[in-house]
C-alpha cells in the first residue's frame, strides 16, 4: 500500500473548496482550518491535511451563503417598530 502524500492531498484539497467556494480566498480557508491550533509553522502535512479536511468537511453543512454588505445595509434600513412597541415610548 502507497504511502499517503498528504501535501498533495492537501494542495487538492485547497484546489476542491476553492472550486466550491469561489468567493472565499485561501487565506480565509487556512485561517478558518487551523484557528483551533494557533502556530501553524510546526505543523507536519498530515495534521494540517486533516484540518484543512474537517473544515471541508463543516463547510459541506454550511448552506447559508455569506450575505453582501448590502443585503446587510438593507436589512438594518429595513428595521421598524411594531405597532404596539411604538406606543410605550
Amino acid at each position: 500500500m502507497a504511502k499517503k502524500n498528504y501535501y498533495t492531498e492537501t494542495l487538492k484539497l485547497l484546489t476542491e473548496l476553492h472550486k466550491q467556494h469561489p468567493t472565499y480566498n485561501m487565506g480565509k480557508h487556512l485561517s478558518t482550518a487551523t484557528d483551533e491550533y494557533g502556530n501553524i509553522w510546526s505543523m507536519d502535512d498530515k495534521s494540517l491535511y486533516e484540518a484543512i479536511k474537517k473544515y471541508s468537511d463543516t463547510l459541506q453543512y454550511d448552506t447559508q451563503p455569506e450575505p453582501s454588505i448590502e443585503a446587510i445595509i438593507a436589512d438594518a434600513v429595513d428595521l421598524r417598530l411594531d405597532k404596539d412597541d411604538e406606543d410605550d415610548y
